[in-house]
């Protein structure tokens, strides 16, 4: 079943009515598979981390077709998006630094209107994310960055998405942790049936959990295809040119 889909979506920053606005996302179509995880690549600037805020209301819409399991969602809002199961990761791990875990967990649960008790809230972040147990007093500006991006997907989760949208997750972490980090996606792909698409830079990790990847040039897709169509160092480097 399709649960996303884009065609001829252009966007950018401001205004695209006006005169001289440039789009970030020019003319984009692409599909995306009920539980599968789709991998967004490109060089710096190629409009991945634009298509990311595209898809969760971040940016306008300016012209084009967003469809989620079947609704045109491009004239909601971010909030009405959630409601309908998009949820959000952006770059850089984004939590409140000056709270400790569980705060951080309970005010991301009240934003997010979720009608849990207390417990619950804590209780299934983490089931997800079972460090985060040992974590909860402790001061999230003191979190490791694979333990700050536990923490910000943990918050996502909550809002029981369809589709989740990370950007990045793997910036600032170790081997070790965005191996890990990798490894949490695909299970919840399983587990859960979550669909995922994921901005990423680290090519040969992301694609041992991949479904299919779109490389991005300038604002388009301009190569669409399976891990196996770039199963060597030189596909991967060309694809980032």
């Amino acid at each position: 079943m399709t649960i996303l889909q884009l065609e001829l979506v252009r966007s950018g920053y401001g205004d695209g009515s006006r005169r001289g606005a440039r789009a970030i996302v020019d003319d984009l179509s692409l599909t995306v598979g009920e539980a599968q995880i789709v991998v967004i690549i490109g060089r710096n600037g190629a409009g991945k981390s634009s298509l990311l805020k595209v898809i969760s209301g971040v940016l306008p819409l300016w012209s084009g077709s967003l469809k989620f399991l079947g609704c045109d969602i491009g004239a909601m809002d971010t909030v009405q998006r959630i409601g309908l199961g998009i949820s959000f990761v952006p770059q850089g791990n984004r939590v409140f630094t000056e709270l400790t875990v569980v705060d951080n967990l309970l005010i991301r649960s009240r934003t997010a209107k979720v009608r849990m008790r207390r417990f619950e809230v804590v209780e299934q972040a983490c089931r997800e994310f079972p460090r985060l147990r040992q974590l909860l007093r402790r001061r999230a500006g003191l979190l490791s960055g694979g333990e700050r991006q536990m923490l910000a997907m943990a918050g996502a989760l909550m809002l029981s998405p369809r589709l989740l949208l990370l950007d990045e997750p793997s910036l600032g972490l170790t081997e070790g942790a965005a191996e890990q980090m990798l490894q949490t996606v695909q299970r919840l792909r399983k587990e859960n049936g979550l669909t995922v698409m994921i901005v990423e830079q680290r090519l040969s990790q992301v694609m041992k959990i991949a479904d299919e990847f779109y490389a991005l040039k300038e604002g388009r897709v301009w190569k669409h295809g399976e891990p196996k169509d770039i199963d060597s160092d030189e596909a991967r480097r060309q694809l980032l040119m």
